[in-house]
């Protein structure tokens, strides 16, 4: 009696999970035609939704695996970050002088503060830059890091044609950590402009990898 029970038992389970499965969703039961075989009942199911199904499925494994899909956005300039744009979109950057003024110092800095920016990776500072009028000009390009590290090199020959300016870290002389960044700066000395007034124009100013 015990194992007719069961058998009755584990039917009914059967039942259960046949209802389950292979019912609307109104909560009917689906006929099924199908022929007996040994007893049991083949069940005709739905093939197309079930191909349907697979097909999403590979989608998802692939895309997930290619990165096509759930992949977050990418900001521009910054593709497989070989560069690190500071005023990219933004546009040239206008820093007046006039030193016939004599209230006017000898020496003007232009510092542009770029937050503590982890530059290691990178291997050179580029820009474009000119002035309004004059030929000839020279100017200084100052770092300044965590540890208030203050680094310089000379930028000679710009006119009023736009010239790259590409100036390799390691060149950099007073900086031994390029891991926070705090600011750089463009000087304008009164002896090394050929004109005592104009404007020095800068644009395009990104961290780079390569020379």
């Amino acid at each position: 009696m015990c194992y007719k029970k069961n058998v009755m038992a584990n039917k009914r389970v059967a039942d259960i999970l046949a209802r389950t499965y292979f019912s609307t969703g109104e909560g009917k039961e689906v006929k099924h035609s199908g022929v007996s075989v040994g007893g049991m009942r083949t069940i005709n199911l739905n093939l197309p939704l079930l191909v349907a199904n697979a097909f999403l499925l590979v989608i998802l494994l692939v895309g997930w695996r290619s990165g096509a899909l759930f992949r977050g956005p990418v900001t521009p300039g910054l593709e497989a970050h070989s560069e690190l744009m500071i005023n990219s979109g933004s546009g040239p950057i206008s820093i007046g002088f006039d030193f016939s003024d004599p209230k006017a110092g000898s020496v003007l800095t232009y510092y542009v503060n770029i937050k503590g920016a982890d530059v290691s990776d990178y291997e050179a500072l580029a820009f474009r830059a000119r002035f309004s009028k004059g030929e000839n000009h020279s100017i200084r390009i100052e770092f300044v890091n965590q540890f208030r590290e203050v680094g310089e090199v000379g930028v000679p020959s710009l006119g009023t044609r736009w010239k790259d300016v590409v100036i390799p870290l390691k060149e950099v002389s007073g900086i031994t950590s390029w891991s926070d960044v705090k600011q750089i700066g463009f000087v304008v000395d009164k002896w090394n402009a050929s004109t005592p007034k104009g404007v020095l124009y800068v644009d395009n100013i990104r961290f780079v990898k390569g020379t």
